[in-house]
């Protein structure tokens, strides 16, 4: 849900490469023998109606036949779905009102924001894994100029969004020079096999939901050698419901029904793999970890504190 589609070797973590093609008959099957508990409240036949209404778009086939989204479908959720009409039921819910998908797309307003916030002339900026690209590509950059934008990912369909579609802008021309590469974000080699920390902000959006811990680690501590003396990371992770003393995070108060539909959809339909929640206090025990320091650490929430963001600074020399 979210531009996610990196996991170490050769894999993709979001979605995989050339997945069979979904069997719906086994699917409907698998559903009826199911206990009545993996529904949360839903009925059986609603949630049968679901899966043929997922089945029946493209959205919702490709989400049935990876368990998760590339940077195509990820742009998808945040805007180009938002022009379509005609949609299903299913599919409409999913763009209007899953909790997960509005939190998304309060994240990326907010990784907006902090990207203009920091933003100065000379900058390299890169996108982990980049997807579409849409976070630095779509970006007011003001009067800033000669940026470097950089756009890192695993999927080479992603990458070849990102280029189709900084290719077609224009206004920036002058200001900003962009740059692909086909790279593995957890790979052991400091700044991805180049050798040096190149980075003055680097931005990464979902990956780590798809990840374990052990991998979030390396993930972060990539980005740290990525980053230049003084860089930035903006990231970002999905929370968990209640925290270790069964506290609540998420204020959900008014969209208890929507967060039982989406548990069905996403659990219990798809089998999504983006199912990698985590507290606060583990996210900055990790950056920790890394090398950034807890006075750098800063977290901006979503209106329903289910997606929110993560600025870190690598310490000046």
């Amino acid at each position: 849900m979210m531009p996610i589609d990196v996991i170490g070797g050769d894999h993709l973590a979001s979605h995989g490469e050339g997945a069979d093609e979904f069997d719906l008959e086994k699917r409907q099957e698998e559903l009826k023998a199911m206990a009545d508990s993996a529904f949360y409240g839903m009925t059986r036949d609603e949630a049968l109606n679901h899966l043929e209404e997922l089945h029946s778009s493209q959205l919702g086939r490709f989400l049935l036949e990876n368990r998760g989204l590339n940077g195509q479908w990820t742009a998808y959720l945040i805007k180009d779905g938002l022009e379509k009409s005609s949609l299903n039921f299913t599919e409409t819910w999913l763009l209007n009102r899953a909790p997960a998908v509005l939190a998304t797309r309060e994240r990326f307003g907010i990784f907006q924001k902090q990207l203009k916030k920091h933003l100065k002339a000379g900058m390299s900026i890169a996108s982990v894994p980049c997807g579409r690209m849409d976070d630095l590509i779509d970006l007011d950059i003001g009067d800033a100029s000669d940026l470097t934008f950089t756009g890192i990912d695993l999927d080479q369909g992603s990458l070849d969004l990102a280029r189709e579609k900084s290719d077609s802008v224009s206004g920036k021309e002058n200001a900003v020079t962009y740059s692909y590469e086909n790279r593995d974000a957890l790979s052991p080699d400091v700044g991805w096999g180049l050798g040096e920390a190149r980075f003055d902000i680097i931005t990464s959006n979902g990956l780590n939901i798809y990840l374990k811990d052990t991998d979030v680690d390396l993930l972060y501590q990539n980005f740290y050698k990525a980053l230049k003396p003084g860089g930035l990371l903006i990231t970002s992770f999905l929370t968990q419901k209640e925290d270790k003393n069964g506290t609540p995070i998420w204020e959900v108060g008014d969209v208890q029904d929507n967060l039982k539909k989406q548990r069905t959809i996403f659990a219990t339909i798809i089998g999504v793999q983006w199912q990698n929640l985590r507290t606060e206090e583990e996210t900055e025990d990790q950056l920790k970890r890394a090398g950034f320091e807890a006075k750098t650490i800063e977290f901006k929430y979503d209106k329903r504190k289910i997606f929110p963001t993560v600025i870190a600074r690598k310490p000046e020399l």
